[in-house]
């Protein structure tokens, strides 16, 4: 008898009553759920670009000190020297590019 008034009570306490009124929607498996297209990431713009300035300055620092070095280490101060160069290039034609876009 117990038992038969806690279940009673249970059917009447608005957690029981939500517990057995809750129903699962339909789903159709044949079809897939349409899904919206990603959309790309729109990067944030940054006018002061403190990234690639600060690249910058490492670079010409580097630069710098790659022309205080003694020579004679076999050609590859100079074969830095050209890829910090290109780097330095590259670095300010992307601040000049990303000043204008």
């Amino acid at each position: 008898m117990l038992a038969m008034s806690f279940s009673a009570g249970l059917a009447t306490h608005p957690v029981g009553v939500l517990a057995k009124s809750k129903k699962q929607p339909a789903t159709d498996s044949s079809q897939p759920a349409a899904q919206p297209a990603p959309q790309p990431a729109k990067p944030k713009k940054s006018p002061d670009q403190p990234h690639m300035k600060r690249a910058l300055k490492q670079l010409e620092l580097a630069q710098y000190d790659l022309s205080q070095t003694s020579r004679g280490k076999g050609g590859w101060v100079q074969i830095a020297q050209s890829h910090v160069s290109s780097a330095i290039s590259a670095v300010r034609q992307g601040i000049s590019y990303g000043e204008t876009h």
